[in-house]
């Protein structure tokens, strides 16, 4: 009984902190939105694995950094959450990774959200694209 109702508060201490946050803010882009959707289903104390479904908001905002950032190229980006979806998928064939995987994606989001460099080092460049077409 401890645990939901510390679960509960947490919740509520979370989503108060983000209204509070964006309250104060100048600017709201897609990189808050991104990071309070991933904080919010983090933090949710009744995680359905269909509310995952809430994250693909959180992975357009961070692709739309990383390509208007240079880090990956269109269609690269366009790739990703085929390959999320497809991860998360066969994360069902074992107990273990999928109660434990979709907190790693929503920890992986959260950082490469605030630090999109940590993880997508080399700028792309767009002079010229593998497919030939110059930018």
């Amino acid at each position: 009984n401890v645990i939901h109702w510390t679960g509960w508060a947490v919740y509520g201490i979370t989503l108060v902190g983000l209204c509070v946050f964006w309250f104060r803010s100048r600017e709201i882009g897609e990189k808050q939105i991104g990071l309070a959707i991933v904080l919010a289903v983090f933090v949710v104390p009744h995680l359905h694995y269909h509310d995952l479904t809430l994250l693909i908001v959180s992975l357009v905002a961070l692709l739309l950094l990383l390509v208007r950032d240079g880090f990956l190229y269109s269609h690269e980006a366009a790739l990703l959450p085929l390959a999320l979806s497809l991860a998360l998928l066969f994360s069902n064939f074992a107990l273990t990774l999928k109660l434990n995987f979709p907190y790693l994606v929503m920890l992986l989001l959260g950082v490469a959200l605030c630090l999109p460099g940590v993880f997508f080092r080399g700028k792309a460049s767009f002079e010229k694209q593998p497919d030939g077409i110059t930018k």
